[in-house]
């Protein structure tokens, strides 16, 4: 038997061994080597062996298969892994004739092998004879992927505010996360099929699909296979894992430090207090059931109404774009687009109405020293303890307000023609929410028609209040009190004043256009 400067062969009782007698080269140079000795042994047993005895004696032949020269007659060897995804062939050198491609297939399908055949590889293995060549791998089946849903809004954790200087604004928790018609909540990667694999043998192995995961959406959102998007200005709201979006903001307690400030997009409503030093912004309406400290409550496009009324203590600041309603107000500064309406009580307040002040009721007393202004009307039902009250209202000119109506009235034709003609296209796209084309040309059409109604709503308004003001306004302005003028008091309507030289429990006056002054329409001396 030839010999190798790799190894040399010993024979055993128990077998005959491979020996390295230096380093162990490659498993072809290896494989070649034995070849050469007329010694056959599969490629895939010899690199087993080696893999766990790389130094050490490795038995290559054994009684039960004692005659390893038996199998010299073997043109080649054919190795099948384990898991049938790989088929290894070795050609022996020894092999006559040449094995051909055509006698190699018939080879591999004796074995079973009908899937995944290389036949450039079949034609490497018979151009070198003793090295193993893959010439059939299996396809392993690929498991769909999981649908994934990346949201872009999370639900705040209430704390806090670390200031620039270090400083901790106990007073903002960042609670609220505002959104607008069309904006993109959350994008959606759609779960995919798995793909069915296949072995050597032809075998299919199966594959997992993605398991898939609707968008966790609530109230006020539109979602197709791939995006949630805002259907109206609002905020964003968690209960539990489900995201919704809200218009009204609920606070079933006071507004304190649990709470922290208020800035929302829609409505808020306060089932209690609003305590002192914090600060209540709304885009609409506030309407608080309890009472207001000195705070700041601000509606930029709707009314304010407390309950149970404002206790400034000179620090309150109230502002609203339409109304400001209230059991009473003392010591605050009260601002509001349209009406101050007061059902008790003011005292010591600066307060100033595009419209009108009503201290109204039966209960209705202006009282102490306030400065109150007032568009086209202040109405009060008594006077008390207020020596040197100056009440005044700017007046209005009407033929300028009939000419406004006019101009809204066009107005509110033209954007209710735009509407009805949005309102039908975006019917037709709700219905087809899952084809993503459809929910981008929502993301288009909903903050157009939001703006829209937005703009209709205030026209609406607009007009009603002009109309109103002519209906309820004697001339371009009024003041009528009821009961408690006493001398020193001064009433200015259109920068023309009238002081108070005698008692009078009652008194209408007007600012007539025609004859440019005020006139008295009713007034009764004590």
């Amino acid at each position: 038997m030839a010999t190798s400067k790799y190894f040399k062969i010993i024979d055993r009782s128990d077998g005959q061994y491979l020996v390295p007698t230096g380093s162990i080269p490659s498993l072809n140079i290896l494989m070649e080597e034995l070849l050469r000795m007329q010694i056959h042994i599969d490629p895939f047993v010899l690199a087993q062996k080696l893999k766990f005895n790389p130094r050490g004696e490795i038995l290559i032949s054994s009684p039960s298969n004692p005659n390893l020269e038996a199998d010299l007659e073997k043109p080649f060897s054919l190795h099948i892994s384990s898991d049938k995804m790989l088929a290894t062939l070795t050609i022996y050198s020894t092999s006559q004739p040449p094995l051909s491609i055509t006698d190699l297939h018939k080879e591999l399908a004796k074995a079973g092998i009908v899937y995944g055949i290389n036949k450039v590889a079949l034609a490497e293995a018979c151009q070198h004879p003793g090295i193993p060549f893959d010439v059939a791998v299996g396809f392993a089946a690929v498991d769909g992927h999981d649908a994934v849903i990346v949201m872009n809004y999370h639900e705040q954790e209430k704390k806090p505010v670390l200031l620039e200087d270090g400083r901790v604004n106990y007073y903002e928790l960042g609670q609220i996360i505002s959104v607008r018609a069309g904006d993109t909540i959350g994008v959606r990667t759609p779960a995919t099929p798995g793909v069915t694999g296949y072995n050597v043998m032809g075998e299919t192995l199966p594959a997992r699909s993605g398991r898939d995961t609707a968008f966790p959406m609530g109230k006020g959102i539109l979602a197709s296979d791939t995006k949630a998007v805002a259907e109206y200005d609002g905020a964003v709201s968690w209960n539990k894992n489900r995201i919704s979006i809200i218009k009204m903001f609920t606070v079933t307690g006071d507004v304190d430090f649990s709470v922290g400030n208020i800035n929302f997009p829609g409505k808020i409503l306060i089932m209690g207090n609003v305590t002192e030093g914090f600060k209540v912004m709304a885009e609409e309406d506030i309407d608080i059931r309890g009472a207001v400290e000195n705070a700041e409550i601000a509606s930029r496009n709707g009314s304010i109404f407390v309950q149970r009324g404002i206790i400034g203590r000179g620090k309150a600041v109230i502002k609203a774009h339409k109304n400001v309603e209230a059991k009473f107000i003392q010591e605050a500064v009260v601002d509001a687009g349209h009406n101050i309406i007061v059902n008790e009580y003011v005292i010591r307040c600066d307060m100033k109405a595009g419209n009108s002040v009503l201290i109204q009721g039966r209960k209705g007393r202006i009282m102490g020293i306030n400065n109150i202004t007032a568009k086209t009307k202040i109405k009060a039902s008594q006077i008390q303890n207020s020596a040197g009250l100056h009440l005044k209202v700017e007046g209005i000119q009407r033929s300028h307000y009939y000419e406004r109506v006019k101009e809204l009235n066009k107005q509110i034709s033209s954007i209710e023609k735009e509407l009805s003609r949005l309102t039908s296209n975006i019917r037709q796209l709700e219905y087809k929410t899952s084809d993503p084309g459809s929910l981008v040309k929502l993301q288009k059409l909903l903050p157009e028609y939001l703006k829209y109604s937005d703009d209709l709503e205030a026209c609406t308004q607009e007009r009603n209040l002009l109309a109103n003001v002519l209906k309820s306004t004697r001339g371009e302005g009024m003041i009528e009190i009821a009961s408690g003028l006493e001398q020193g008091m001064r009433l200015t309507i259109k920068d023309e004043s009238i002081n108070i030289n005698d008692n009078i429990s009652q008194l209408s006056m007007y600012f007539d256009p025609d004859e440019k002054r005020i006139k008295i329409a009713s007034g009764k001396k004590q």
